[in-house]
């Protein structure tokens, strides 16, 4: 490992609650993964990751949803 490397702590499940057009819920793990992000190894060449920080839905504290983007580089 370089010493410019960052080293990614495992985090707990990235946990979502998902629905469909029956209006069925369920909760199941969700993607991408903290340490997906973190590593950025799925970004494609081109791609970034942005984080945008916001306030929760219900007005609690921050937020940072992580969007991904293909972003042109030239």
């Amino acid at each position: 490992m370089s010493e410019t490397a960052t080293v990614v702590q495992p985090t707990k499940p990235n946990i979502g609650i998902f629905t469909n057009p029956k209006h069925d819920l369920w909760i199941s793990e969700a993607e991408p993964t903290l340490e997906s992000v973190q590593n950025a190894d799925s970004l494609k060449p081109g791609e970034v990751t942005i984080a945008v920080k916001s306030t929760g839905i219900c007005g609690y504290g921050p937020c940072l949803p992580v969007l991904r983007r293909p972003v042109v580089v030239s």
